[in-house]
């Protein structure tokens, strides 16, 4: 089990080493968190006003 966790640490330092590859991994994840965003606001739109770092 541990071999899968090094290959998949080690895959993604590679992935992580290419400029191109960052640039596509960085997009897609602004894209995922607009996404969550929308619909967070949409499901609870009291806690969309809310800072994300304030408390409950």
């Amino acid at each position: 089990m541990m071999q899968h966790g090094e290959m998949a640490k080690d895959s993604m330092t590679a992935m992580m080493s290419d400029p191109e590859m960052r640039g596509e991994l960085k997009a897609m994840m602004q894209s995922c968190n607009q996404m969550m965003a929308r619909i967070d606001a949409m499901s609870s739109p009291k806690k969309a006003l809310r800072p994300t770092h304030e408390k409950r």
